[in-house]
């Protein structure tokens, strides 16, 4: 139909603005827009189980997956609704459904995921950098 010319959103089918946001991308997008939205959050998970074993802790590994299967889930069980594969369940579709709550808490999440990540990996550079400089002490002051 084209983009904002979705004639689902007007009273046949309740709230299309959060729970079955999807159903109205699939009409006015059509299925190459569903194929671009799946993808999109299959790769979202694919780089967040990534980050998760490259993480230099556990609780960096933990945060980034557990971080990662929430949206992930979230998506999934979505799709299903809108599709009518499971029932009715009112969760949204993260990253595209109207509220700001749940946006402004699911992009500080990644956010603050990523941030720990890349603190600790810059910590973890900074002490074998000190580590190392020692070494280059010790032998030097040695061989003299």
């Amino acid at each position: 139909m084209g983009l904002g010319n979705s004639t689902q959103k007007y009273l046949y089918i309740s709230e299309p603005q959060n729970d079955f946001i999807f159903a109205v991308i699939a009409e006015e997008l059509g299925f190459v827009g569903c194929v671009l939205i799946i993808t999109l959050f299959a790769i979202f998970v694919w780089r967040g189980a990534l980050i998760a074993m490259k993480a230099p802790d556990m609780f960096g590994s933990l945060l980034a997956i557990g971080i990662t299967s929430i949206i992930g889930l979230q998506a999934l069980i979505n799709i299903a609704v809108v599709t009518a594969s499971i029932p009715n369940t009112g969760m949204q579709l993260p990253f595209f459904s109207y509220g700001g709550t749940s946006l402004l808490i699911l992009l500080s999440s990644v956010r603050n995921t990523v941030k720990y990540i890349k603190t600790i990996q810059k910590n973890i550079k900074i002490k074998i950098t000190i580590l190392i400089n020692n070494f280059k002490k010790i032998f030097n002051t040695k061989s003299l």
